[in-house]
């Protein structure tokens, strides 16, 4: 009778080489970022929860940051845990993230429509009287009176916004510039804001926040993501084509507007 083969043993694993130095003063940098961030939208950074790290990552893409910045962001993000004995799985919803934001980034890439007077109006008619249509009036009112990207929209917290009689200043951290913007009698960004920061009950933190399904807003901001998408609903629901809007859509009217009044 034949023996029993044995089981091969496997050969030991080959132990991974340690970061380069530059690639370890790297990651510490973005791990700073990402603690920072952590902190202002009230959440733990060391152990992180999968979805604060998906927050993150669509954060970063809303920011502007590219693919590459931000793979190596949640590179970072693991090798923490894993230096610190946390452990890390590499879970799918963060692949399925970085899948999205590669989709996202691709499309980006053909210019949106404009969110011209008539568009703008119509889109404002289709909100609620309710928290949700008061913020979403805000975004695309003050967005468009200013500009914004759909990242710096989200990146605005109410230490960025100096109201004033004839309007209010708005400080781009990222840019680090000041955006003035003056009150209007008809659509006014300036009355939108103030209405919605009241209603909502902020005084500090971000400015525009996700709202629960109770109604009430959460302490976590908006994601460049929720600002394309609310963009693209409202489109639809004032009867046009939502393929053909996004979160630069805002910036676009504005520059269009500007471009007619030159002429």
């Amino acid at each position: 009778m034949l023996e029993k083969p044995q089981a091969a043993v496997p050969p030991a694993a080959a132990p991974k080489a340690a970061p380069a130095k530059s690639t370890l003063r790297a990651y510490a940098a973005d791990f700073r970022a990402f603690e920072a961030w952590c902190k202002n939208q009230h959440r733990t950074a060391l152990p992180a929860v999968i979805g604060t790290v998906v927050m993150y990552l669509d954060a970063l893409a809303a920011a502007g940051r590219k693919l590459p910045t931000i793979e190596q962001s949640l590179n970072a993000i693991a090798h923490a845990h894993r230096t610190s004995g946390y452990g890390w799985q590499h879970h799918r919803l963060l692949q399925e993230t970085l899948d999205g934001i590669r989709q996202r980034v691709g499309r980006e890439t053909t210019r949106k429509a404009p969110v011209t007077d008539a568009v703008l109006r119509a889109m404002l008619a289709s909100f609620g009287t309710d928290l949700r249509g008061v913020r979403n009036r805000a975004i695309l009112t003050v967005g468009r009176a200013a500009a914004l990207s759909r990242a710096e929209i989200t990146a605005l917290s109410v230490a960025d916004v100096a109201f004033a009689a004839e309007g209010m200043e708005l400080t781009l951290r990222n840019k680090k510039k000041t955006v003035t913007v003056a009150a209007e009698e008809a659509i006014c960004p300036v009355r939108s804001l103030r209405r919605w920061l009241d209603e909502a009950k902020i005084t500090e933190g971000p400015v525009f926040r996700a709202i629960s399904r109770s109604g009430k807003p959460r302490r976590t901001m908006l994601s460049g993501w929720s600002i394309s998408s609310l963009i693209k609903n409202a489109a639809e629901s004032a009867g046009l084509d939502p393929a053909n809007f996004g979160g630069h859509s805002l910036r676009n009217g504005w520059l269009d507007s500007e471009t007619q009044t030159a002429k």
